[in-house]
């Protein structure tokens, strides 16, 4: 049996689906919202949190999260976590936001 995916990795919102050949699913995000926002942020201690916990905390600490990175796929461009002295790649911030998503 075929399964299908597809996969809404978006600027602000990101969402997953999938189907059976029966029944589609859209993957809840881990508060039970159909769309999770594309965010990453790191706390003091290093602890990472992804999507709308993320989203939520980075008004109060910008220098430790990052959102809009989707945008840069495919370049050289990396997303520094200035608090943490971090640099991680477009790419690797997106594959966080779909750990949460499929996970």
């Amino acid at each position: 049996m075929k399964h299908f995916v597809g996969i809404d990795l978006g600027t602000t919102n990101s969402a997953i689906c999938t189907y059976d050949g029966t029944n589609t699913r859209v993957w809840k995000s881990p508060e039970q919202n159909d769309v999770t926002p594309s965010a990453i942020f790191f706390d003091r201690r290093g602890n990472r949190y992804d999507g709308k916990r993320a989203y939520d905390s980075i008004p109060n600490s910008p220098d430790s999260g990052a959102t809009l990175f989707k945008r840069l796929m495919g370049t050289s461009t990396p997303i520094h976590i200035k608090s943490l002295g971090v640099s991680m790649t477009p790419e690797q911030c997106s594959a966080r936001i779909l750990q949460v998503l499929y996970g």
